[in-house]
């Protein structure tokens, strides 16, 4: 049978699914330890 074009646009959807998530957990981490270092470093100034 020939390969069904749903599967593999739901493959790519997945693959750009993990890319998103990985670069707003990696934003989220960032932000998580920036805000305190921004905050204090604000209070100084």
């Amino acid at each position: 049978p020939p390969p069904q074009p749903t599967k593999i646009i739901v493959a790519t959807q997945q693959k750009q699914d993990n890319w998103f998530v990985k670069i707003v957990k990696s934003l989220k981490t960032t932000i998580f330890f920036l805000l305190p270092l921004i905050l204090i470093g604000g209070g100084i100034w």
